[in-house]
């Protein structure tokens, strides 16, 4: 649970897992840098911070479109519909936006696209004309498929997603079959109630970047932890095997076992308070937003990025785009010619 080897040969570790948030946000920064540098310098672009808010706004959006559709559900656990199709969608919008931004593709015209690829990925392909025909709105085919190479382009062709759905629902089995064995002493009835919690409050994380910053078991625990941080204590402890140990963290934050070797479960334990922390703050922040607040910022962030977007055009349409700005010393030197040594 704490390598995490098979993940961690995954396309989707290698192309889209960060070490820290400031490696993400390094990430973000140069798209953000490159679409500043195809505008004339007086021209204000979003923040980094505007995007991200810009991005998650539209995945709200996907997520209704998602309702809309009545979009399959791949697992089910006490009636509770976990849709793998909308966590495939969502990451795959969030990953273009690491390395695209808005001025690139707007993400309202992005959902679409993102929503009938999934279904694909995930083996629960939506016809087009009934695809088109559940819209609010009417939209063309071209308007879809258009954008699904510079979609497929932009997460690398990597489709496969592996989100924290599959191990919250392997981690609800195996909990109510260490109950039957005796092994926990919990009622299947408050088990299954923290699970389904546990399972919401999953869904809830994929908008978060807790998908770029740990495992997917890890936030699976995260968000059981979450609502239940002594099932997880002592779910670990069973796992581990260490009944010798204490669960109280000490001065150093960190338990050790009497051959001086740090306790792997308390190890594990850490990373799973970091990453409940990272999520509860950030959904903290988009669910006490009210109605009023979100379509207020939303329309300023549009408004500038509408602007920027109109400056852009007309350089295109007047043939007098501006020579990209190198960012870094790094970037000139990429450009040079190879040669052979």
């Amino acid at each position: 649970m704490i390598s995490d080897d098979q993940y961690r040969t995954s396309t989707q570790y290698r192309l889209f897992s960060f070490p820290s948030s400031q490696a993400l946000l390094a990430k973000r920064t140069k798209a953000n840098a490159h679409s500043r540098a195809q505008l004339p310098d007086e021209t204000v672009y979003l923040t980094v911070d505007e995007e991200v808010e810009l991005v998650d706004y539209y995945v709200g959006k996907l997520w209704d479109l998602c309702r809309l559709f009545k979009v399959p559900s791949h697992v089910k656990v006490n009636s509770f519909p976990v849709s793998l199709t909308q966590a495939t969608a969502t990451s795959f919008l969030l990953r273009y936006y690491l390395t695209e931004t808005p001025l690139t593709t707007h993400p309202k015209h992005m959902i679409l696209t993102a929503l009938f690829l999934s279904s694909k990925t995930e083996n629960h392909f939506i016809p087009i004309e009934y695809f088109k025909a559940q819209l609010p709105v009417s939209v063309d085919s071209s308007q879809l498929t258009s954008l699904e190479f510079p979609l497929s382009s932009g997460i690398q062709f990597s489709y496969t997603v592996h989100s924290c759905l599959r191990p919250l629902w392997g981690f609800g089995l195996e909990l109510l079959a260490l109950i039957d064995e005796g092994a926990l002493d919990y009622e299947k009835s408050s088990v299954r109630k923290i699970m389904d919690e546990a399972r919401q409050w999953g869904q809830e994380s994929l908008r978060t970047d807790a998908q770029f910053l740990y495992t997917p078991p890890q936030i699976a625990l995260a968000c059981i932890f979450h609502y239940n941080e002594e099932l997880v204590r002592e779910f670990l402890k069973i796992k581990f095997a260490v009944a010798s140990v204490s669960w109280s963290v000490g001065e150093n934050d960190t338990v050790r076992l009497e051959n001086g070797q740090e306790d792997p479960a308390e190890r594990l334990i850490g990373v799973v308070v970091a990453c409940d922390g990272l999520i509860t703050e950030r959904l903290e922040v988009i669910q006490t937003r009210s109605k009023e607040d979100e379509h207020l910022l939303v329309k300023g962030i549009d408004k500038k990025l509408w602007q920027c977007r109109k400056v852009l055009d007309a350089q295109e349409a007047s043939g007098d785009t501006p020579k990209r700005k190198a960012s870094s010393q790094e970037e000139r030197e990429a450009k040079k010619p190879k040669t052979s040594e």
